[in-house]
């Protein structure tokens, strides 16, 4: 999984990985991505609207990314 390429790709921060690590952990895992979603935008209510969606869609990439579905 190049993370460093998907958070450079969306223009994120590189503590950005972390938000590609858990969403590929949950992906690898089978956990829903909806539940995750929810505790993502909330720890990440401090940043701007637009960093918060751009961290959840590179999460979203990295367990679609991982996910057997």
């Amino acid at each position: 999984l190049p993370a460093a390429k998907m958070v450079k790709a969306k223009g994120l921060r590189p503590a950005a990985i972390n938000s590609v690590g858990l969403g590929a952990a949950m992906g690898l895992l089978g956990i829903e991505f909806d539940a995750f979603e929810s505790m993502l935008e909330e720890n990440l209510r401090k940043l701007g609207a637009e960093t918060r969606r751009k961290n959840v869609d590179v999460a979203r990439d990295a367990y679609e990314k991982t996910a057997s579905g």
